[in-house]
């Protein structure tokens, strides 16, 4: 199995702080919090089909994604 750790830590980061958290130890909090959750339901999650988790990820890039950077794209310099 293979991942892309940054999207945990984009999610857990983005719930943090949309949920009103923006110290350290709130952080630190719900990155205990995730991993009881995790290794807590790790039997069912073992059952979860890789195609949600890949529909899931989708969801969520669509939804963290800045479009309005994409107007940037043409004054990027050309290297």
């Amino acid at each position: 199995t293979g991942g892309m750790g940054g999207c945990a830590l984009l999610g857990q980061s983005l719930i943090n702080v949309n949920s009103g958290g923006t110290t350290r130890l709130s952080g630190a909090f719900m990155s205990t919090l995730l991993a009881a959750g995790i290794v807590a339901a790790a039997p069912l999650l073992a059952s979860v089909p890789v195609a949600s988790l890949v529909g899931l990820m989708f969801v969520v890039s669509f939804s963290t994604f800045s479009w309005s950077s994409l107007r940037l794209i043409t004054r990027i310099p050309k290297v």
